[in-house]
């Protein structure tokens, strides 16, 4: 969130559902994409992933998903797309 909002929120802030319902999948691409090359939009073809291991990164995004709202629904009213 804080790459997202540009703030500083502290390790113990708990983001309400409203919140989190803003999150999109592009900026979740782009955090994994720091997590992984050091910047928000790599070029896939050129750039090489040195910050981060695939294993890494699939932690990174399971960690993520246990915070979201409507994690267990097929579908989210929020943003109209299917949960995968």
């Amino acid at each position: 969130m804080n790459l997202v909002r540009g703030t500083n929120h502290p390790k113990d802030y708990n983001f309400t559902d409203e919140e989190l319902y803003t999150l999109r999948p592009a900026e979740i691409a782009r955090y994994l994409g720091i997590l992984a090359y050091g910047k928000e939009e790599p070029d896939l073809q050129n750039d090489n992933p040195t910050n981060g291991r695939s294993s890494s990164l699939q932690f990174a995004k399971k960690a993520l998903s246990y915070y979201m709202p409507n994690r267990s629904m097929t579908w989210n009213n929020q943003t109209q797309n299917l949960h995968y």
